[in-house]
């Protein structure tokens, strides 16, 4: 029988509390918006969730209903073509969220989510925020502004990106993997498997398939990662790496 995962608690023993209550909740964007009375309903309505490798959270075509964040672990989003073919669009990691871009959009999703290791999540229902707005006139316009908040940062951050080189791109997707399924190889070490092919690893790193294999070379030959097979990957200096993502 599979060892049963503990579920965390919305409340101290959770990873993203932060000594503030409803800090985690808080990392959501639009619920910056919210004040202390609405963020403990919230709390009150959170339904943490201990998910295992492999689990689907989520398909693509189901109604939009909940606002996911994922709370540790790594969570893939994912589309699939009519052949069957799947491109991965975005990992989630610790803190990170999704669905909240739905909640004025009366549509299906269009990407489904699966867990890449064993994680912790906490859902937020939609028509939680939908009752809260209809006793609030004043929070729809405030969470309306949290997301242009939000859009304005994701574009920043896009422009950011645009001006990394690839191997910049590379390394930033593979220190998101490591903070979250690496495992400690030694001071200033982690050791990772990685959960998909090297045509995913390319698409997150915004790259074409062909160079990703020359980019992980140069990382191998500036002393900062090895590799161990086919998805095998020692990262020698997590510092190193970072200074070299920042440029």
């Amino acid at each position: 029988m599979a060892e049963q995962l503990a579920v965390h608690k919305c409340g101290p023993s959770c990873p993203l509390w932060g000594g503030t209550p409803g800090a985690c909740l808080r990392r959501i964007g639009i619920f910056e918006a919210i004040d202390s009375q609405q963020s403990q309903q919230l709390r009150r309505s959170a339904q943490p969730a201990a998910v295992p490798e492999g689990q689907v959270l989520f398909w693509a075509g189901e109604p939009a209903r909940q606002i996911l964040l994922v709370v540790r672990g790594l969570v893939k989003v994912f589309r699939t073509d009519a052949r069957g073919r799947e491109q991965i669009i975005r990992l989630l990691k610790s803190g990170d969220h999704f669905g909240s871009g739905f909640l004025f959009a009366d549509e299906p999703l269009p990407v489904s989510a699966q867990a890449l290791s064993d994680a912790q999540i906490c859902r937020v229902e939609r028509c939680i925020v939908e009752a809260l707005i209809s006793t609030d006139a004043g929070l729809a316009a405030r969470i309306i502004a949290a997301m242009a908040d939000q859009l304005r940062r994701a574009e920043a951050n896009l422009a950011r990106l645009a001006l990394a080189d690839a191997t910049q791109r590379l390394a930033g997707v593979l220190l998101d993997m490591a903070g979250e399924i690496g495992r400690p190889a030694g001071p200033d070490r982690a050791h990772l498997r990685l959960p998909f092919g090297r045509a995913d690893l390319a698409a997150l790193a915004g790259v074409a398939p062909e160079t990703v294999s020359r980019r992980l070379a140069d990382l191998v030959a500036e002393g900062l990662i090895s590799t161990h097979g086919h998805r095998g990957l020692t990262i020698e200096s997590l510092d190193g790496l970072r200074r070299r993502v920042h440029g």
